[in-house]
């Protein structure tokens, strides 16, 4: 998931469109596409949304058959990526029964800076 969130896509173009790139800073296909077409301009009904979508689909199951070989030669996973440095912070208050968080994300994203 943090690949997803830190991964410029779509890095495949479908239907030869020259798609702009953005990043969307969370594993959230809403927040994703939504980035996506404030960032460019786009409506929801316009076409290099939906080419998006199926780009985003295109690069994740690369990614996904990529691990799997990776797994199948060595036999074994090993994690490269780790979450945002701020998800310590936030988690050590929000990591208790009192003010739980589930979360291992970028809080600021969506929620800005409570503290602020």
């Amino acid at each position: 998931m943090a690949w997803y969130a830190e991964f410029p896509f779509p890095e495949y173009q479908p239907a030869g469109m020259d798609i702009p790139t953005t990043v969307a800073n969370s594993s959230l296909c809403h927040v994703s596409v939504t980035k996506f077409m404030q960032a460019h301009g786009f409506e929801r009904s316009d076409p290099e949304r939906g080419e998006r979508c199926a780009g985003v689909t295109a690069d994740v199951c690369k990614f996904t058959v990529q691990m799997l070989n990776q797994f199948a030669d060595s036999g074994t996973f090993e994690t490269t990526l780790t979450p945002a440095a701020i998800v310590g912070d936030c988690m050590a208050c929000h990591d208790t029964a009192i003010s739980p968080a589930h979360g291992k994300e970028n809080c600021y994203e969506c929620h800005g800076d409570p503290h602020a």
